[in-house]
């Protein structure tokens, strides 16, 4: 796959639209900086208004446009080191005037004309990259000075009418947990919507000063965020998730939006939305997008399930264009249990595999109980980065061999083999441009991505 055909499908599949991969901080958790040899990252220089506006034409204008993420093998960049970032947002905004910009930055160059010029190309959500507000954090994880600039952004593009959401990389590894607690309540007091924690993920390649026990970590900082929770009205959202179950459990309100005025709170769990029963988070989190006025059944934390008269009832009414408040997080996508379905069904299957991330493990279990005696999920190792890697973007074709082999050595006798999409390009190539039918020609079995 060539360098313009990366583009198209960074832009035609995910809705992301690339500008460059230059950037200005040198983090030193930078996950291109650990791939393996076979990996190939892909630079991409500032791109022509020209290749730009071409690249309008795979953009769907029903989604949210998202600037300054990658979920390809290009390098992230940051956006605002663009030098015609403001011309290619006019010229975006012109073709698609009512559509949602959602802008991922470090905020260093947010100074307060780029403020004044984003307050006049809404509607835009800012996702501001903070990771650290003092200056030796800062220093130690991303080779820069203070945050105060930042923060005078979020507070100026809060007040302009342009919601803002924080990040923070947790390194307490690093700069210490005093140093996160300062960062969180910074990234709250300047009047961010959302605080995202990221456990970072990192491979065998990575330096003795960038490891650590992730499961340990993941408990360790679970607990120390519980007294924010309490103390703080926004939601404090930790990814990726490790979730054990399908159960809709509301993860927190936005300030402001229709789920704050509706009574609903961080811990309730949706039991009945419109008379629908959710089956996921997911499911739950779309029925609530859409506009109009819906009827909740909740339980909130601490009443049985289905103990007479505790359950309440909520109204939340959705405005047209606008969002419920309402903040999930993502576990399964029933969409994906009908494709099992449907592939078991098209090859006849009774005993299909579900090869899956070990972050998705528990999820999928949950879902395919819906097919008793059908399929069986297997949690993939990811052998080719190693490290704490365990989602399954990052699973290869020598990664789901290995489980092959394993499940052999084992005497399972599979008629069918499935493999999460998100590790596959639209050719079915992995990472390092394996093809997935190796795994059917290894197996002799027939084999599908879901």
């Amino acid at each position: 796959m060539n360098k313009w055909q990366l583009l198209v499908l960074t832009s035609s599949r995910f809705n992301i639209l690339p500008l460059t991969s230059t950037c200005n901080l040198r983090c030193i958790f930078c996950s291109h900086h650990q791939n393996p040899p076979g990996v190939e990252a892909i630079f991409i220089s500032p791109l022509s208004l020209k290749e730009i506006e071409e690249l309008f034409g795979y953009l769907d204008p029903a989604r949210p446009i998202v600037i300054g993420e990658s979920a390809t093998r290009i390098v992230e960049g940051e956006p605002l080191t663009h030098p015609e970032f403001f011309t290619i947002m006019r010229s975006l905004r012109r073709r698609f005037p009512h559509t949602l910009v959602e802008i991922t930055t470090n905020g260093v160059l947010l100074d307060k004309p780029q403020v004044e010029a984003l307050k006049g190309l809404k509607p835009i959500e800012v996702k501001i990259s903070l990771n650290s507000v003092t200056s030796g954090g800062r220093q130690k994880l991303l080779g820069a000075g203070g945050a105060a600039g930042i923060l005078k952004a979020i507070e100026e593009l809060t007040r302009g009418g342009i919601p803002c959401h924080g990040s923070i990389v947790a390194y307490p590894k690093v700069v210490g947990w005093d140093d996160l607690e300062k960062t969180i309540y910074a990234l709250v007091q300047a009047g961010a919507l959302t605080v995202r924690i990221f456990i970072p993920g990192f491979t065998h390649r990575a330096p003795a000063i960038l490891r650590f026990d992730p499961w340990g970590f993941r408990q360790e900082l679970e607990s120390f965020l519980e007294n924010f929770r309490q103390e703080v009205k926004i939601p404090i959202i930790v990814e990726p998730p490790f979730l054990r179950d399908l159960i809709p459990e509301v993860a927190g309100v936005l300030p402001g939006y229709p789920a704050e005025g509706s009574g609903l709170k961080r811990g309730d769990v949706l039991l009945e939305i419109d008379g629908q029963v959710p089956r996921s988070r997911v499911e739950a989190f779309r029925l609530l997008s859409r506009p109009g006025r819906h009827k909740l059944k909740v339980r909130r934390p601490g009443q049985e399930l289905r103990e007479a008269g505790r359950e309440l009832e909520i109204l939340l009414e959705v405005p047209l264009g606008g969002k419920s408040g309402v903040v999930m997080e993502w576990d399964g996508d029933p969409e994906v249990l009908k494709a099992i379905h449907r592939s078991c069904l098209r090859h006849q299957a009774r005993k299909a595999v579900v090869f899956t991330s070990e972050l998705a493990h528990r999820v999928m279990e949950g879902m395919v109980s819906a097919l008793p005696g059908v399929a069986k999920v297997i949690p993939v190792r990811n052998r080719f980065f190693g490290g704490s890697i365990a989602c399954a973007g990052l699973l290869t074709v020598e990664d789901f061999l290995a489980s092959w082999e394993e499940l052999r050595k084992k005497g399972e006798d599979p008629d069918l083999l499935l493999l999460p999409g998100r590790a596959f390009d639209f050719r079915g190539r992995d990472l390092v441009e394996r093809h997935y039918t190796e795994l059917a020609q290894v197996s002799g079995l027939p084999v599908e991505i879901l």
